[in-house]
């Protein structure tokens, strides 16, 4: 389980949806409370942001967030929740993205060597 909002428009956000997402973002932790991100685009660059308490996201986004966005709380299945390159976002700089999901539960080095891929993080997905 985790859980996503976003938002993906030009135009800014009102107050009074800004006060909307602020809900979805607490109430969507339930469904994941180890770790907590948002991306969102600030000054044409894409800013990416990652927490390990709900409050401090929320606070983030309150201050931070006048546009678009994508949202995501994580329930770790595998991978360190610990290490926040395994947390979504995820991110090359230029794109985000935030999915709800498991590919598979094998470790890193177990996919790697399966696929004979190289993987960037320890991410569930």
């Amino acid at each position: 389980m985790c859980g996503i909002a976003t938002i993906l428009s030009n135009k800014k956000i009102l107050d009074c949806e800004k006060e909307y997402f602020k809900k979805i973002i607490e109430e969507s932790s339930v469904r994941g409370l180890h770790s907590f991100g948002i991306s969102h685009v600030k000054n044409n660059e894409l800013v990416t942001k990652k927490f390990y308490e709900i409050l401090e996201c929320i606070n983030y986004f309150e201050k931070n967030v006048d546009g678009a966005f994508i949202y995501h709380n994580r329930y770790s299945t595998s991978g360190d929740w610990k290490n926040e390159n395994n947390n979504q976002p995820l991110t090359d700089g230029k794109n985000a993205i935030v999915f709800n999901g498991v590919i598979s539960m094998k470790t890193k080095e177990q996919m790697e060597a399966e696929y004979s891929i190289e993987l960037k993080n320890d991410n569930d997905g």
